[in-house]
């Protein structure tokens, strides 16, 4: 199976094809399409939006070479809600589910459109909604509808989280931390299960801007030196370095605190729920690559930081750089959702089913099973009476049209009559012949009442009546064609005349001048 993952941020889009041969993913390229490059190509005052559609486009042109394509809804889309139920069945977790995301929700659950994740555990069960109000996410879905860019599988990147910490069992207690372009994003984790997520808009478009307005440079130069030399260091370090490299990395180390601030109340709200402290944080995202930012936030958040591990299914998981990885894990992890068994969760259902085909999960399928059986029989017993009572009325109406039949009017012989119920094909072709032989003798009626003899005779008088007096020698009418003859009479010029008429009645009719008279035919 050949897959296409896309993931779509703030600073590019990264797209992945894979083949999925054997439960192991084999990657065959993976690639980054710089928003803001594509932009200054096409043009500058395009918005971002409407650049990444046109990206979009460019890559479904090759979706008939994949058997799924996979992409991610934007964040900003979608806010989650983690509820403990108190029940074992899931079938009563779904019953009851609805009443309580009702209660602090940002609108009434009609206006919604939302998926649910149930995780069992003994003695309840904990669900992940992930719930996106149902204007903006129809405005979503209808623009990518309308151009033929829906993917097969819309995910949350919540769940994306969800399903790689489930398959991947990297620890207990931690967190992922996505340092993006525009926001940085954390997910909790305690027993291979996210708790939390938290999300401020602090990034590497951030960082860039805090460089360029420090060091009076131009915001591309920046973006240049934080990718190339941009770096962290740890207390020990400072005494290894000069005054200007001291002097970046205090720089870089006051840019961060608002990330550094906001973790540490995140961290710090686990504990006081929990009582368990994190045991480590996992990088990725493009503005982790930043140098030595693993042992920078090591030291300052007291917590081991290291790179989030790439996905064990690679068949060649070791070929890759723990940095690249870093910034294309999101894509990597897409291909992961189509070797569980479950089907995945995906956005394009209900009222937004879009190209999906994947499979429903087994107890779904009985409950819709059990209801589609007892509609089944409602309906039924209506075709049922709706079958009695349509023969019922086609008897009387039978009736009725044998007596119109039988006007004299219609001229019927009995044996055509007689078709109406063996053969009502047959007498609806003699019926229709009819009705076509009295058409022609009414338009042919209707044709004759509508001549007018006269029109052309009209026609002329208002074309000449400005250039002189002239005298109607001669006039013929026969089946919409004419012939007239003019002279002259007194104040008119026939030549003059002739090029008036020529040019008013176009070449349609012909002028002929012929001595003292004009000749107009048509």
């Amino acid at each position: 199976m050949k897959v296409l993952s896309i993931d779509v941020g703030t600073y590019s889009i990264k797209a992945q094809k894979v083949s999925i041969e054997k439960k192991r993913v084999r990657i065959i390229s993976s690639d980054e399409i710089n928003i803001a490059q594509v932009r200054q190509q096409l043009s500058p005052n395009l918005s971002d939006d409407e650049v990444v559609i046109i990206i979009l486009e460019d890559l479904f042109e090759q979706k008939d070479n994949f058997d799924k394509i996979i992409s991610q809804i934007p964040s900003q889309y979608v806010v989650t809600r983690f509820l403990n139920i108190p029940v074992k069945s899931k079938k009563k977790a779904q019953q009851i589910l609805p009443f309580q995301l009702e209660d602090g929700l940002f609108s009434d659950l009609q206006n919604t459109h939302y998926i649910t994740k149930l995780l069992p555990y003994k003695n309840h069960i904990n669900a992940h909604a992930f719930i996106a109000r149902t204007d903006l996410f129809s405005t979503f879905f209808q623009k990518r509808k309308n151009l033929s860019i829906l993917p097969h599988l819309l995910i949350s990147e919540q769940t994306l989280i969800q399903d790689y910490v489930e398959n991947e069992k990297i620890g207990q207690n931690f967190a992922i931390v996505d340092l993006g372009h525009t926001t940085t994003k954390a997910y909790i984790v305690n027993n291979n299960e996210v708790v939390s997520n938290h999300l401020i808009y602090f990034g590497g478009q951030r960082l860039t801007t805090l460089i360029a307005e420090t060091y009076q440079i131009s915001g591309e130069e920046a973006e240049i030196y934080k990718k190339e030399n941009a770096f962290f260091l740890t207390d020990n370090q400072y005494k290894e370095v000069d005054e200007d490299q001291k002097e970046f990395a205090l720089f870089m180390k006051r840019a961060f605190q608002e990330f550094i601030k906001n973790f540490q109340i995140w961290d710090l709200g686990y504990q006081s729920i929990t009582g368990k402290q994190l045991n480590k944080i996992y990088l990725t995202g493009g503005t982790s690559k930043i140098k030595n930012v693993t042992n920078f936030l090591s030291q300052v958040l007291n917590i081991k930081c290291e790179y989030l591990p790439p996905c064990k299914f690679l068949s060649s998981p070791n070929s890759l750089h723990e940095k690249e990885d870093a910034q294309l894990q999101n894509v990597t992890m897409m291909s992961s959702l189509l070797l569980k068994k479950q089907t995945p969760l995906n956005f394009l259902n209900g009222n937004f089913a879009g190209n999906s085909d994947a499979q429903l999960p087994l107890f779904t399928v009985g409950f819709i099973g059990s209801r589609v059986l007892y509609i089944s029989l409602i309906v039924l017993s209506a075709l049922l009476v709706d079958h009695f009572v349509t023969k019922h009325n086609i008897s009387k109406e039978i009736k009725i049209a044998t007596k119109k039949l039988q006007a004299p009017a219609l001229e019927l012989k009995r044996t055509e009559r007689q078709l109406l119920v063996r053969k009502p094909e047959r007498l609806l072709r003699i019926l229709k012949k009819k009705e076509k032989q009295i058409q022609k003798i009414h338009d042919l009626i209707y044709s004759q009442t509508q001549t007018d003899l006269f029109f052309p005779l009209k026609n002329i008088s208002n074309i000449i009546k400005d250039s002189g007096e002239f005298v109607i020698t001669k006039f013929s009418s026969k089946d919409n064609h004419y012939t007239m003859t003019l002279a002259q009479h007194t104040g008119g010029n026939l030549k003059d005349l002739q090029k008036i008429l020529k040019a008013k009645l176009g070449t349609n009719a012909t002028v002929k001048l012929l001595k003292k008279t004009l000749t107009i035919s048509k």
